[in-house]
């Protein structure tokens, strides 16, 4: 990679993967030669809003959950977690729709929700393209 091609992203990695976790020659050389103080200072942005957005989104599932309109096992939030897989393949599509503010909750995700008002978050945020 040449001079000032890298992102926060890729120093972050480099430095989590080819110096902290697992000592990773190979992720060490995504570097192009930067020092890995300079790795930590992009890992420690990039990783600290990563670790942000998690807790926002339990707190986000906490708060669901508490007014019940989530109906999620109280383990789920006490029992242990130990992770044994060396991937992740996410379990079916997972969508994100978007109301205005006084449309009613829907009692379930059987019913046609664009008809209950909802809209796909997807289609409503992305800048409009022309047809192909």
């Amino acid at each position: 990679m040449g001079c000032g091609t890298l992102t926060n992203k890729q120093l972050a990695g480099a430095w989590l993967y080819g110096h902290l976790l697992h000592e990773d020659a190979v992720r060490r050389s995504y570097s192009g030669g930067m020092y890995p103080e300079e790795m930590y200072l992009a890992a420690m942005h990039t990783v600290s809003r990563e670790m942000l957005a998690v807790i926002g989104t339990l707190h986000l599932i906490e708060q669901l959950q508490t007014r019940a309109w989530l109906d999620l096992p109280e383990d789920i939030f006490t029992g242990e977690v130990t992770v044994t897989a060396s991937s992740w393949v996410p379990p079916g599509e997972i969508k994100l729709y978007v109301a205005p503010v006084d449309t009613p909750m829907p009692e379930n995700l059987g019913i046609d929700l664009e008809a209950a008002g909802w809209k796909d978050a997807v289609d409503e945020f992305l800048p409009l393209r022309p047809e192909q």
